[in-house]
């Protein structure tokens, strides 16, 4: 979803295992905890073509980063980003009442069990 940003609030990720790309988060993170790269007035990225790999919500960042397989690669994208949002702006947010929609969550039968606070997925995917 764009002009969202709650992935790019790096200040509460845990530091991956890859040293590499955890020096890479370490140096895309400003003293604020947000990525260098997030442009606050417009919710954007500054560098939204050349991304690293980690930014991107794909089956094979998912794969290759947490191990999530391609079949469950829905459910854990849209409970991560849910949990994401939720952390950041709230729960009963506007941006996540967005992401819903956006989301398609009218077709999943499990919708409201991926977006309640109580069952979000943490982030030790």
């Amino acid at each position: 979803m764009k002009q969202c940003g709650a992935c790019c609030f790096l200040g509460a990720s845990d530091p991956p295992d890859d040293p590499a790309i955890a020096a890479q988060l370490t140096e895309m993170t400003a003293s604020d905890g947000w990525c260098k790269h997030f442009d606050k007035e417009t919710r954007g990225c500054t560098i939204y073509e050349t991304r690293p790999s980690f930014c991107r919500t794909s089956v094979d960042s998912f794969k290759s980063l947490y191990g999530v397989p391609e079949e469950q690669f829905e459910t854990v994208a849209r409970g991560a980003c849910c949990e994401a949002i939720g952390d950041l702006y709230g729960f009963e947010s506007p941006e996540l009442d967005r992401y819903k929609e956006t989301a398609g969550g009218s077709d999943w039968p499990d919708l409201d069990d991926v977006f309640s606070a109580e069952n979000a997925l943490t982030r030790d995917v």
